[in-house]
């Protein structure tokens, strides 16, 4: 998407949260230039699983950013957590 400020034309980047196969294919079909895929947006976006990563990647041709956040909550983790980050 591109509007035009000051007589130039600027860039922007439109990235949609989905947590969701059917989000995923609507945001793509609206026009959206990247996805980040989640899980439970309700409590700020969770890593999704596997497998719905899986089927959006098969399915859209977007870039992709999964969000890794294993839990709600404050961005302190411990070693366990960082473990199931990576």
């Amino acid at each position: 998407m591109s509007i035009t400020i000051h007589g130039m034309p600027q860039k922007f980047l439109l990235e949609i949260a989905v947590a969701s196969f059917d989000r995923a294919i609507a945001a793509e079909r609206a026009g959206a230039d990247r996805l980040e895929l989640c899980a439970d947006l309700e409590v700020g976006g969770l890593t999704p699983s596997l497998e719905l990563i899986r089927q959006v990647r098969s399915a859209i041709k977007l870039p992709i950013h999964v969000l890794v956040r294993p839990r709600a909550g404050n961005f302190l983790y411990n070693p366990v957590e960082f473990s199931q980050m990576k």
